[in-house]
């Protein structure tokens, strides 16, 4: 699990509070199985200024690509909460 990006599944306690407001509940309700799409938080520390690090993006693409091969035709929403 990277501190860079992790999914619905994998965020934790510690990890709730950078998450911001939307993608922490999401999880949550993710891990407490309510019928929430899978998806994955960008945390913070995935930014260098205000851009995203190559490592992180990399992340991002193998997340989308996950979600992709469960679901091909996958529609996606976006939501960014500034920290």
């Amino acid at each position: 699990m990277s501190n860079k990006v992790v999914t619905f599944q994998e965020l934790t306690a510690d990890q709730q509070p950078y998450a911001g407001g939307k993608g922490g509940a999401l999880a949550r309700m993710f891990q407490a199985g309510y019928p929430v799409p899978d998806g994955f938080v960008i945390l913070p520390a995935a930014f260098v200024d205000d851009a995203v690090a190559p490592d992180a993006w990399s992340e991002v693409r193998t997340q989308l690509e996950r979600l992709r091969s469960e679901d091909p035709g996958a529609a996606f929403a976006v939501r960014s909460s500034a920290m």
